[in-house]
């Protein structure tokens, strides 16, 4: 996940000018490929500016250039692949927009917690992936002139339902003490509805 296939290329005389639809379409189809890989592949990177900018507005770090923002994002692919037995990601939404230049992505983590994972039913792929929990955000890609993407952000998707819980998993506690994300993140559970019928169905 931490490499890439060829890194974009530098400043042109359109850097400096808003995209094309064509180019922000480009982008919107290299997200809807490369996204499903988190986790599990090597990531394109190739419409990625030289000095691209990821502000990760979840763990308040920034990073630049292609090869710190690789490192940044390889960092969370190893660790979830270590702390979960089963995590992906997928894209629930990617929207263009030609006013202001920018990609819009909506995507989601899910994830199977070794503790669950001891329960037998969770053998089962079919109902493994129907019982995940899942983590919800939000990424703005802002493209330049040249079609590439020269900043985005990562941030969290606020849920709807006030009665959502946040805890802090496995995962987190052990990421805050090596250091990779600050205590003040937080994994969002399944509403408390379905949260009681998991565990009924957990009972049985």
């Amino acid at each position: 996940m931490f490499a890439s296939e060829a890194p974009g290329v530098g400043s042109t005389d359109r850097a400096n000018q808003k995209p094309e639809m064509f180019q922000l379409e480009h982008v919107q189809k290299r997200l809807e490929h490369t996204v499903p890989l988190m986790f599990r592949e090597r990531l394109d990177f190739t419409f990625y500016h030289r000095d691209v900018i990821v502000d990760n507005k979840i763990i308040q770090v920034q990073r630049q250039g292609l090869q710190d923002v690789m490192g940044h994002l390889g960092t969370f692919s190893v660790l979830g692949q270590v702390c979960f037995p089963h995590i992906e990601m997928s894209a629930l939404n990617i929207l263009p927009i030609l006013e202001d230049g920018t990609v819009r992505l909506r995507w989601r983590i899910s994830y199977l917690s070794f503790l669950r994972a001891l329960n037998p039913k969770f053998f089962k792929y079919d109902y493994r992936v129907k019982n995940l929990k899942w983590y919800d955000g939000y990424s703005v890609f802002h493209v330049d002139g040249d079609g590439l993407v020269y900043k985005f952000t990562i941030q969290k998707t606020m849920p709807d339902d006030s009665r959502l819980r946040q805890e802090k998993t496995t995962a987190q506690k052990i990421a805050e003490r090596i250091g990779v994300i600050p205590g003040a993140a937080n994994f969002v559970k399944v509403p408390l509805e379905e949260t009681k019928r998991r565990r009924s169905d957990d009972d049985h």
